[in-house]
């Protein structure tokens, strides 16, 4: 070693060091055709979102179908809701049937200074409430919201606008 460099963390292990399989045999590459994750540039500046995980299949429900399978909010925008997809698809995979894509979408809302920490948690409690008004029950992968009760969200939002992100994406 010469003096002055510092030693490598990884050991240097040339090609030739590896093992070839018995046979010779080729390992197949996979590759899925779809983007794993696509970020819309005009996203990334929003700090508290809330996102709708939506399924490539609708979930049965009390009142109806919808592909609507999680609500959430987030403070850290993106990195959150990746995290979170990440989590939810596992979930989703072991608990319901037939769901092999989970998509993400946001929505968020201009408070003023004054309104700013509490506006996204009004809003997806109206989307929850709207939701369940709507279908029966929060969607599938939600445990927050299931005793939820309307206070004042509809003072804030109007029902119809809410009403109509929950059809949209059901």
């Amino acid at each position: 070693m010469r003096s002055g460099s510092r030693p490598s963390r990884t050991p240097s292990v040339g090609l030739s060091a590896l093992r070839t399989p018995e046979g010779g045999r080729k390992y197949k590459i996979n590759e899925p055709f779809e983007p794993v994750l696509t970020v819309e540039s005009g996203v990334t500046s929003k700090k508290e979102v809330v996102y709708l995980l939506v399924s490539n299949r609708p979930e049965r429900y009390p009142r109806g179908r919808s592909r609507i399978v999680y609500v959430g909010r987030t403070r850290n925008g993106i990195k959150r809701i990746a995290a979170s997809a990440a989590n939810k698809i596992t979930e989703a995979l072991e608990n319901l049937r037939g769901v092999r894509r989970l998509r993400a979408f946001i929505v968020w809302t201009n408070p003023l200074a004054k309104e700013r920490r509490h506006l996204p948690y009004v809003l997806e409690r109206a989307i929850l409430l709207s939701f369940r008004q709507e279908f029966g029950t929060v969607p599938r992968l939600n445990r927050q919201g299931i005793r939820i009760r309307i206070k004042d969200e509809f003072a804030y939002f109007r029902e119809r606008a809410v009403h109509r992100i929950v059809i949209r994406y059901s």
